[in-house]
C-alpha cells in the first residue's frame, strides 16, 4: 500500500490550477494523477483546511510488528508448519488468537509463500 502524496507534490498541483490558470485535466496530467484529486486539493486549499494528509480511515492492524517477528522466527524453525499450527504458536506467545487466514496474509505481507515442502520467503 502506498503512502500519501507528498506535500511538495500537493503544493504544486493546487498552485498549477488556483494560480498558474490551467485547467483540472491539464494539471491532472501533468502531474500524473486523477482529476477528482486536483479538484479536492483545490477545494481543501480554497476552504483553508489545508493539504495536510488526513488519517487514513479504519482500525489498525491487530497483527502487528511483533506478531510479524515472531511468525518469522517460527517459520525459520519449523517451515512445514500449517496455518494452524503457527496460528496455535502465536497464540501461546501472546495469549491472544489469530485465525489462520490472518497468519496466511501476515505470511505474504512478509514474502512467504507456500510450498508443498514448507514455507519460502520469496523476493519482495
Amino acid at each position: 500500500m502506498a503512502g500519501p502524496y507528498s506535500m511538495d507534490l500537493r503544493r504544486r498541483v493546487a498552485h498549477a490550477y488556483l494560480s498558474e490558470g490551467e485547467t483540472v485535466e491539464q494539471v491532472a496530467a501533468r502531474f500524473s494523477i486523477g482529476t477528482a484529486t486536483v479538484k479536492r486539493w483545490a477545494a481543501r486549499v480554497r476552504s483553508g483546511e489545508g493539504l495536510v494528509p488526513r488519517k487514513s480511515p479504519g482500525r489498525p492492524r491487530e497483527f502487528t510488528e511483533k506478531h510479524d517477528a515472531l511468525l518469522a522466527e517460527l517459520v525459520g524453525k519449523k517451515p512445514d508448519a500449517t496455518l494452524g499450527e503457527l496460528a496455535d504458536a502465536i497464540a501461546d506467545e501472546f495469549n491472544r488468537d489469530f485465525d489462520a487466514e490472518t497468519v496466511r496474509v501476515a505470511l505474504m505481507r512478509l514474502g512467504f509463500s507456500r510450498k508443498k515442502n514448507g514455507l519460502r520467503c520469496g523476493e519482495k
